[in-house]
Formats: structure tokens, C-alpha cells, sequence
């Protein structure tokens, strides 16, 4: 429905937490989830998105992964095929 989910984490033997926003939407034939977290220093803001994509026929499904971190990204792209 497009709306945030906020949730915070303790991190072990600290006194700092992170913070974890996870949003879901749908738009016709994608569904999408993007969580983003961030934490103090050095780690600060990383981010995964997910894409998943149904064929108008029904009959292949895409999903996409992007990942996005500090020093490392990533796109990987699945795609099954109805047998």
C-alpha cells in the first residue's frame, strides 16, 4: 500500500540502533520492496530493492535485486520461466 515501516534495532555492546524502513508497493503487474538501513559511522546507509515483474501472460517471472552499500553495489536479475 506504499506505506513505511520504521523499526529500530539495538546494535550489541553500543549504545547506538539502527534504523530499518521497509516499504512495499504494487504498481499493475510489479511488486516492490525496497528496505533501507542506517547506522552511525563507518557502516551508515545501505539499501536493498526488490523488483518482482509478472508476464502479461503469466508465464515468467522477473525479479531484480539492487544492492546498494557503502563500498559495494550489485544488480542481479532472475528470471523463472512457468514450465
Amino acid at each position: 500500500d506504499g506505506k513505511e515501516l520504521v523499526e529500530t534495532m539495538p546494535i550489541p555492546k553500543s549504545d547506538d540502533k539502527i534504523k530499518k524502513t521497509t516499504k512495499a508497493k504494487l504498481k499493475k503487474n510489479k511488486f516492490q520492496v525496497s528496505i533501507e538501513t542506517s547506522a552511525p559511522p563507518p557502516q551508515g546507509i545501505s539499501g536493498t530493492k526488490k523488483e518482482y515483474a509478472l508476464s502479461k501472460d503469466g508465464k515468467m517471472l522477473t525479479l531484480e535485486i539492487s544492492t546498494n552499500m557503502a563500498m559495494f553495489r550489485s544488480i542481479q536479475k532472475q528470471v523463472y520461466t512457468k514450465q
